[in-house]
């Protein structure tokens, strides 16, 4: 009767250590994870809509986005029918 009870409580001990690993292995893989999805390099994004001298939509018209240290094209982009244009994942800080 002794050493049922000894292996009841080896049993429950046991499992307890073992809950204890599996919830210390879960915690470190969600900060883990968590440090994925912080990004090292922060992008904007930059949208508008080209209107004429009559405040008309400019359709398909073509937009540069520029290095504002030489002025070298990073990214181009044409605007649809109503004359709305967007660039995603720019690096922030470094174009105009």
């Amino acid at each position: 009767m002794t050493t049922n009870c000894l292996n009841i409580t080896e049993n429950n001990s046991m499992k307890s250590i073992i809950k204890s690993i599996y919830l210390t292995l879960f915690g470190l893989i969600m900060i883990h994870a968590a440090s994925f999805a912080q990004t090292a390099n922060p992008s904007g994004h930059i949208s508008g809509s080209l209107l004429d001298e009559q405040a008309k939509p400019m359709p398909f018209a073509s937009i540069s986005l520029l290095n504002a240290a030489d002025s070298s094209q990073v990214k181009g982009t044409i605007s649809n029918d109503a004359g709305v244009y967007s660039f995603d994942h720019v690096k922030t800080g470094i174009t105009w």
